[in-house]
């Protein structure tokens, strides 16, 4: 059955019952990801206009625009995991009520938490291997661990909150 109320009445369960450090996060991620993607649209503008217009396209652009990119997906991480924003098919699940509704939603959540831990797990290795022996970007140099300790950092955090939720 579908809410007969308005979309603007409606509150996803999640947003609801969050406490103070789910909405901080919420807050302080999704700016950060509203300000990198602007960032990256700009150094794309600034790239094709400087190579079409005076050709000189802008030093480092592809490199920057691959870095922010991860950066932003992974930033998207926790995001859709405290909205519950997942993509899933609910052909079987909209027919569970009650208690198998619940361990199916639990199940759900403790799966994709031991799969974003394992995600962040490799990920902080793989960046603590590329720290070791100092690998950088090609063109402007930046060291490529920090990066990926960041994005392990992003995972273990949507892996926690979907623990979280899996359990409580």
């Amino acid at each position: 059955m579908t809410d007969p109320r308005p979309a603007s009445d409606k509150k996803t369960k999640t947003v609801e019952d969050t406490g103070p450090v789910v909405r901080f996060l919420r807050r302080a991620l999704g700016g950060m990801a509203a300000v990198l993607v602007f960032g990256m649209m700009m150094v794309t503008v600034i790239d094709v206009a400087g190579r079409y217009l005076f050709s000189a396209p802008l030093p480092g652009a592809f490199e920057v625009t691959e870095i922010t990119l991860a950066i932003v997906i992974f930033l998207g991480l926790p995001l859709v995991c405290f909205e519950d924003g997942h993509i899933s098919v609910s052909l079987i699940t909209e027919r569970l009520h009650g208690l198998a509704r619940r361990l199916q939603s639990a199940g759900a959540a403790l799966i994709g938490g031991a799969t974003l831990a394992l995600v962040a797990w490799r990920l902080f290795e793989h960046g603590a291997q590329l720290a070791s022996y100092g690998d950088v970007t090609i063109f402007l140099r930046l060291p490529k661990g920090p990066i990926a300790y960041l994005l392990s950092a992003l995972a273990a955090i949507s892996a926690l909150y979907l623990f979280y939720r899996g359990i409580r």
